[in-house]
């Protein structure tokens, strides 16, 4: 074999090499334009309603806070697991609001096409769980990063009527937000 020709050889292990380096560091996906997280290509699915679309499981390089869930007793802002954002007021004191991830098993089916993760938010009083209306125990806004381009809203599954309800949402500063006041289960998802 000619030098030239082991030249070439060697420049093309260099390359493949390189390649299948930067694949493997890549391994979740191609990084969004602007530097946010990779996105996996075969996308794992969330907790989503029976028959609804999946959900898209965004997997970054950070553990981002309120994945395990935790508890709201104080005013604040508090981040659901870097999807969305409750902004607490508490009215009373004794209020405990719990924040959750739902389990695909136990979210109801009809939501629509569903954006993100079904939250569960429960709410308790003197250590009791009250179903609602609890505007008077706090004031809580549950908002979500807007989409460009899609009509949103944010539903609340309301266990009298069985059914998902769409909650008044508004869109500002790059956000879509609703007022909640009820124990249950809540999402992002496409206005239909």
């Amino acid at each position: 074999m000619t030098k030239k020709f082991r030249l070439i050889f060697v420049l093309m292990g260099i390359i493949a090499a390189v390649v299948m380096a930067g694949c493997a560091s890549n391994a979740a996906g191609p990084a969004l334009e602007g530097g946010g997280p990779a996105v996996n290509d075969a996308a794992q699915t969330g907790p989503q309603a029976a028959g609804d679309s999946p959900v898209v499981a965004v997997q970054g390089s950070v553990d981002p806070p309120g994945c395990d869930g935790f508890s709201i007793t104080a005013p604040d802002k508090y981040s659901v697991c870097g999807f969305a954002v409750l902004n607490a007021n508490m009215v009373k004191d004794n209020v405990k609001i719990s924040v959750r991830q739902a389990e695909a098993d136990e979210v109801p089916a009809g939501a629509g096409k569903v954006l993100v993760q079904v939250i569960m938010i429960e709410w308790f009083m003197d250590g009791k769980m009250v179903s609602g209306p609890n505007d008077q125990y706090a004031d809580i806004d549950l908002c979500y990063s807007a989409i460009p381009d899609k009509e949103l809203v944010i539903k609340y599954y309301d266990e009298a009527q069985k059914a998902w309800v769409g909650l008044e949402t508004t869109a500002a500063n790059d956000q879509v937000c609703a007022k909640i006041t009820m124990t249950g289960f809540y999402v992002l998802a496409e206005k239909e």
